[in-house]
Order: C-alpha cells, then sequence, then structure tokens
C-alpha cells in the first residue's frame, strides 16, 4: 500500500478496521477495549473479553513499531494473566499462524498452542498447566 494515493491507502485501511472491530463485537459482543498509554499518549490497544466465566480473552493486542521489544506487550500481557489466574480461569488468544514473532512472543509468556485453524492458532495459558 505505500505506493498507492494516500486518500484510498487511508480509506481502505479505514474499512479494514471498521470491519475488523464489528466482527470482534460480534463473536464478542461483551468485549473491552483499551488504549496502551507510555507517558499519557497512545501506544497500542488491548481488546479483551472477560465475559465467559470459563475463560479470559485476549481478543487483541497491537503496539506501535517503536513501543515493540521494551517489556510493554508483557506487561499488559502478564497483567491479564494475573486476573485469569485470581479467577481461576485460563487465558485464550488467537494469533495469525504466519506471525512468528507473535507466536514465540506468545510461548515465552508460557502460553501452549491448543489447536489451528486455516490462519489462526489458538493459544492458551493456564496458571497450573494441565498435563
Amino acid at each position: 500500500m505505500q505506493g498507492w494515493p494516500a486518500e484510498l491507502r487511508d480509506q481502505t485501511l479505514q474499512l479494514q478496521f471498521h470491519a475488523q472491530r464489528r466482527g470482534y463485537r460480534e463473536q464478542f459482543p461483551c468485549l473491552d477495549e483499551r488504549l496502551i498509554l507510555a507517558d499519557g499518549s497512545p501506544i497500542g490497544w488491548i481488546i479483551v473479553d472477560r465475559s465467559n466465566s470459563r475463560e479470559l480473552y485476549a481478543i487483541d493486542m497491537a503496539l506501535i513499531a517503536g513501543a515493540r521489544q521494551q517489556g510493554v506487550g508483557s506487561r499488559v500481557l502478564r497483567a491479564l494473566q494475573k486476573e485469569a489466574a485470581s479467577g481461576n480461569r485460563p487465558m485464550v488468544i488467537f494469533v495469525e499462524r504466519r506471525n512468528t514473532r507473535a507466536l514465540a512472543f506468545h510461548h515465552r509468556l508460557g502460553f501452549l498452542a491448543v489447536s489451528e485453524t486455516d490462519t489462526h492458532t489458538t493459544m492458551e495459558w493456564r496458571q497450573d498447566p494441565q498435563p
């Protein structure tokens, strides 16, 4: 898209963004969308669904490039893991199968792959992993 006219690129990205959010809301009607801030400035977002008493779903997380590999994502997910553990429930996240960096990141935080589709790997974290 770098070679596209700015107006066309921006319109396309807006359409994709809104379609993604609409899809999230259809699948997870009780989702909680939060900005991730650093020094009062937005550097990313996290979308979580806490409505299922059996599992905590981390639906989406994104950070701007300059905020990556600074420990921000780890702190956000560790806080959610702590929340899941306090309710004695696993935390589930969906990761694009081609996103090897995200898969490795979640694996480092103790998530295990539990299923796959053509496009995504479902990963789960448990305070006490099942044997």
